[in-house]
């Protein structure tokens, strides 16, 4: 029959006594409501309406001491299928009994009709005689064998109504049922862990054995919340629900039932019931005040504090932790010699809020600080140092950050905490990433994913060490490691394996369900691909990151995607759409009071008005994020601020305005340390000297100019010396270094510039700095100095003679110069044809000054960035090239140029020279060098030689420290490393790669060394993506105190080393070694006319 027609027969049975109602047709169990569970008695006949195809289980309204549901399946779970694992989890206890029902028999849909046919008349013939209870456990059995589905056959009792049969089989059941819940819970089988508590919670209250009742209801509480992939909340308050009344029923302590309650008040909010969560804190915290429980006021105060952090309150979760602790400080709570659970909780969830919440590194370190102090053991006590990394992470003190992931690190192995040994680990790679150490940052990422999947495979043996019991915490410390793998790749531009790493990482959230994780992922993809210009695959990562974050309700994280989003829409000029972004990013920002995420929203939309031509917002905006990045001191974008706000007083004509504006920006990126916040989409932190150097250019102040651009220039050298791997001869230089970065003063910078030359004269040598007038003063009739900066949108060029500065400026893009300089570079390499590019570049930097070169000798030219790629004596000059008329030499800084113009290196006929060659058995062989060895003997008798095998590492090394004249190396150098870490180029030994630290470390007096091997004078980047001064194996020597190097800008060929050594040794027995360079070019050029045969080698003053 129809649901329909079941009704008048339901209603007509209603008031008649029913020993049994057996239901055959199939009834679908709702798990929570039974007001939702279903009889399908039939189809409806096409009628849409299921009113007519299904009888509500509340409407069997009949009044029985049995129900017998035969053909039962459950909705959410194997519904369709049919299938029905262990359905005595539904509680369907008081409402059954409500309606009359004593005892109730579930019987799988799954099961054979015949054999539940027979069960269920077997049933009802022994129950009036044994009871269901018994009945049914013998009916079972005999169908056992042809019907195991029948084994899941559950009955429900209610106590008090046969409760002698119901108890009997709980009796029977409870022990089984604990044993199996407590398996699967070892067995991390969460999923089916929750039934089986369930179950073992029910035969405990029926078989009225309750010792472990509480135990059980802690379980499931604990599974619900804590141990699911997706914790079900709802269900978890629910259970403590039940729990409470438990404890309440039967008397348990005031203090137990305290601490119930809060958790059951942590509970609803976790569950987003709010309503019922404030009313729950403000009861109890009321109730334990007037009891005057100072533990448990604390308590509450407490988990209060972290359900307004899972809102999103962060001030007032901080100001409720503050008081917890407080109370817990006035409660003797810190003076135990073990500190309870949450106590030593809250002080470092405090200091979390502080820094990752509110942006407040001062007051997290504080915080952390306090946590030290009171960390009773060392596991506690290495937890606290490395949150007190992150911190001064944060702030950009990288040194102290590096010690203390060190000693968090040789202290969590020393316990052997080796979980909290690799989030140390962790964070080292971090920081040397913020620091711009990519080579040990990446070295680092790989040990920590080499140790994290080790401890992941241990916990797949049966006895896991407890630290590691939690493989969701392992996986999350995967994920993090993966992250920061991946922004060390960004940083050394490997875009194919930065996203490798982001993407497992992304693809390790999605596999362990956490969803925020998984957003957090997708902008750390999204960023990678702005990084490369890929703005649409960029856009979609945003996209899909705001979309798991708006199902989650999370604005703090939405204010993150959208402020990205909104970045990334800018850049493909969908301007509108970023508007909209970028505002909601703000309004979410500040409804979160996220003053991060404020400030960055606020920047990028100043960005968009600019763009937008409205100028006025721009700067209204601009201005109201200043505040903002000075309070949370964000560096990187008050500079910014500073600069965009010059920019439009100098468009208003505000020219004072302009440079108070600029000099405050050039104050504050000097101040700032490492290098992991550059980024390619992010103008480069000299920008504000290259605008200043502007301003003073167009307002007739040439000198000052050039002092700036010379600041500009020393930044970048500061912050190459700015890695902890250089071995200084004084440990006081670092320090000497960072001050003189951050001096706001001529008279502190030339006092800390005395210091350091006295500390390590090799560094104070590369410091320098000089006006324009000291150094004309200084220069020999006939010799000038050439240097060059490159600005977003031109060319600075400065010349220094007797006759005191000149200054041009060229009005190019510096893309367009690159783009120049790398087809330069290119044809330079081909050996093809070069005459347009480089009148091109002649114009640029010779032309302007050709007046003044006139009658000039010789020439110090002080390079750039990609500038150090144009072989300048090839360039053309009046009817001629540079070579023609003087000798050029390049130099580290103005003030070294004018040492080597003043006092040149002199011919070297009476100077000892050793020089070593060949190649290691697995490079190209290199039978030249040889020959150019024997070219040197036969110029210069006094050389000694080192050929083949013996010039292994040893060799090198040791004759370079002994060197007092010259130092000659012919051979490989290998600068593929440096590409990505500014000391990672090698001079190949016969036995083996000597690094640049090595080269550092030896140290040296030689007056000159000679590089024949390729491009020994360049860092490892082509010159489209050089936009800083890298380190060279030149430089580098210098730093390790050669005072002259002849090194090379192209892959050099055999011959032609050779070709160019052999006029240039025999030319400086006689003449200064600049003039013998350009004599030993002159001449082969005679011979082959293209630049790559001669214009590649450079002789550079140092010191």
């Amino acid at each position: 029959a129809r649901a329909l027609d079941a009704r008048p027969a339901v209603e007509a049975l209603a008031d008649r006594a029913v020993a049994a109602v057996v239901v055959e047709a199939p009834v679908r169990l709702e798990p929570r409501a039974l007001e939702r569970s279903v009889v399908a008695l039939g189809e409806a006949g096409g009628a849409p309406d299921a009113f007519q195809a299904e009888l509500p289980l509340v409407d069997l309204d009949l009044p029985a001491q049995l129900l017998v549901l035969g053909r039962v399946t459950r909705t959410g779970a194997g519904w369709d299928s049919g299938q029905v694992t262990d359905p005595a989890w539904v509680r369907l206890d008081v409402p059954l009994l409500a309606r009359g029902y004593a005892t109730t028999v579930l019987l799988p849909a799954t099961a054979p009709p015949d054999a539940v046919g027979r069960l269920v008349q077997a049933l009802l013939a022994r129950a009036p005689e044994v009871g269901p209870a018994r009945a049914l456990m013998d009916a079972v059995e005999a169908e056992r064998a042809a019907a195991p589905q029948l084994a899941l056959a559950t009955l429900v009792g209610s106590p008090g109504l046969d409760a002698a049969g119901t108890k009997a089989y709980a009796e029977v059941q409870v022990r089984a049922a604990r044993t199996r819940a407590i398996a699967l819970l070892n067995q991390n089988q969460v999923e089916e862990a929750v039934p089986a508590f369930e179950r073992w919670i029910r035969m405990q209250l029926v078989a009225n054995d309750t010792k472990y009742l509480v135990t059980a209801f802690k379980a499931l509480v604990a599974v619900l919340e804590r141990r699911l992939a997706n914790p079900d909340f709802a269900r978890a308050a629910e259970t403590q629900e039940w729990l409470l009344r438990v404890l309440e029923e039967s008397k348990a302590a005031p203090g137990e039932v305290a601490d119930a309650t809060i958790d059951l008040a942590y509970l609803y909010s976790r569950a987003h019931d709010n309503a019922k969560a404030e009313a729950t804190f403000e009861r109890i915290i009321t109730q334990l005040t007037a009891a005057g429980d100072a533990v448990r006021v604390g308590r509450a105060w407490y988990k209060y504090g972290l359900y307004h952090r899972e809102a999103l309150r962060y001030e007032q979760a901080a100001e409720a932790l503050e008081r917890a602790i407080s109370i817990w400080v006035r409660a003797g709570q810190y003076d135990k010699k073990e500190i309870p659970a949450d106590p030593a909780r809250a002080l470092r969830e405090v200091g979390e809020i502080y820094l990752n919440r509110l942006s407040d590194p001062v007051r997290a370190k504080r915080a952390y600080e306090r946590a030290l102090r009171y960390a009773d053991g060392a596991e506690r006590r290495v937890g606290v140092v490395i949150d007190l990394v992150r911190v001064a992470r944060r702030r950009g003190d990288f040194q102290v950050a590096s010690q203390l992931a060190d000693q968090a690190q040789g202290e969590a192995a020393a316990k052997k905490l080796e979980d909290l040994e690799l989030s140390a680990l962790i964070e080292a790679a971090n920081v040397a990433w913020y620091q711009g150490d990519y080579r040990r940052g990446a070295a680092l990422c790989q040990e920590s994913l080499t140790k994290v999947d080790r401890l992941l495979k241990a916990l797949k043996k049966p006895q896991a060490p407890s630290t590691l019991s939690d493989q969701r915490q392992l996986l999350r410390r995967r994920i993090y490691a993966l992250s920061v793998c991946g922004l060390v790749s960004m940083s050394q531009r490997d875009e194919e394996q930065a996203l490798e790493y982001l993407q497992q990482a992304l693809r390790t959230s999605q596999s362990i369900g956490d969803e925020r994780e998984t957003a957090t992922q997708l902008n750390n993809l999204g960023r990678v691909y702005l990084e490369f210009g890929r703005v649409r695959p960029s856009v979609e990562s945003f996209q899909r990151a705001r979309a798991i974050d708006e199902r989650l309700e999370d604005r703090y994280a939405l204010a993150y995607d959208l402020r990205n989003l909104g970045r990334a829409l800018l850049l493909q000029g969908r301007y509108d759409e970023s508007e909209q972004a970028l505002t909601t990013a703000l309004t979410y920002a500040q409804e979160v009071r996220d003053t991060n995420n404020e400030l960055r929203a606020r920047f990028a939309l100043g960005e968009l008005y600019a763009a937008r031509d409205r100028p006025e917002e721009a700067a209204a905006t601009w201005q109201a994020a200043l505040p903002l990045a000075e309070a949370l001191d964000v560096k990187e974008l008050s500079w910014q601020i500073h600069r965009a706000l010059a920019a439009r007083a100098r468009a208003e004509g505000r020219l004072a305005d302009a440079e108070t504006s600029l000099l405050e920006a050039v104050r504050i990126a000097r101040s700032i340390t490492g290098r992991a916040a550059s980024s390619a989409l992010s103008p480069d932190r000299t920008a504000p000297f290259d605008d200043l150097a502007r301003l003073y250019l167009d307002t007739d102040k040439a000198e000052a100019a050039f002092l700036v651009v010379d600041q500009a220039r020393l930044l970048a050298q500061l912050e190459l010396l700015d890695d902890a791997r250089i071995p200084f001869r004084d440990p006081a230089v670092p320090g000497l270094l960072g001050r003189l970065r951050a001096a706001s003063t001529a008279s502190t910078a030339e006092a800390l510039g005395a210091a350091l030359r006295a500390a390590d004269p090799r560094v104070g040598a590369l410091v320098r700095r000089e006006a324009a007038s000291s150094l004309a003063a200084r220069l020999p009739e006939g010799t000038a100095i050439l240097a060059y900066r490159i600005t977003e949108g031109a060319l600075l060029g400065f010349l220094v003679d007797g006759r005191g500065l000149k200054v041009a400026q060229a009005e190019v893009p510096a893309a367009d110069l690159a783009a120049l300089i790398q087809d330069y570079s290119s044809r330079l390499e081909a050996r093809a044809d070069l005459a347009t590019v480089s009148a091109r570049l002649g114009e640029l930097l010779l032309a302007p000054f050709a007046g003044r070169l006139s009658g000039t000798r010789r020439v110090a030219v002080v390079a750039q960035g990609a500038l150090r790629y144009v072989a300048f004596p090839a360039l053309p000059l009046g009817e001629g090239l540079l070579v023609d008329q003087a000798s050029v030499i390049q130099a580290l800084d103005p003030a070294a140029a004018a040492d080597a113009l003043a006092a040149p290196l002199g011919p070297l006929a009476a100077r000892p020279l050793i020089a070593l060659g060949g190649a290691p058995s697995n490079e190209a062989p290199l039978p030249f060098a040889d020959r150019e060895l024997t070219v040197m003997q036969e110029e210069l008798p006094q050389v000694v030689l080192v050929r083949g095998a013996g010039a292994d590492r040893k060799r090198l090394l040791d004759s370079l420290g002994a060197a007092r004249g010259v130092w000659h190396f012919a051979g490989h150098a290998d600068l593929a490393r440096a590409a990505t870490d500014p000391l990672g180029g090698v001079l190949l030994a016969s036995d083996g790669p000597v690094g640049m630290l090595e080269l550092l470390a030896r140290r040296t007096e030689a007056e000159l060394v000679v590089l024949s091997a390729c491009r020994t004078r360049l860092g490892g980047r082509d010159p489209d993506l050089d936009g800083s001064d890298l380190l060279s194996l030149a430089e580098v020597l210098h730093l390790a105190g050669a005072g002259h190097v002849l090194a090379t800008t192209l892959r050099v060929e055999d011959v032609a080393a050779a070709l160019v050594m052999k006029r240039f040794y025999r030319a400086a027995r006689d003449v200064p070694a600049a003039e013998a360079l350009q004599a030993a070019q002159q001449a082969v050029r005679a011979r082959y006319p293209h630049p790559a045969w001669w214009a590649g080698f450079t002789l550079s003053a140092g010191r």
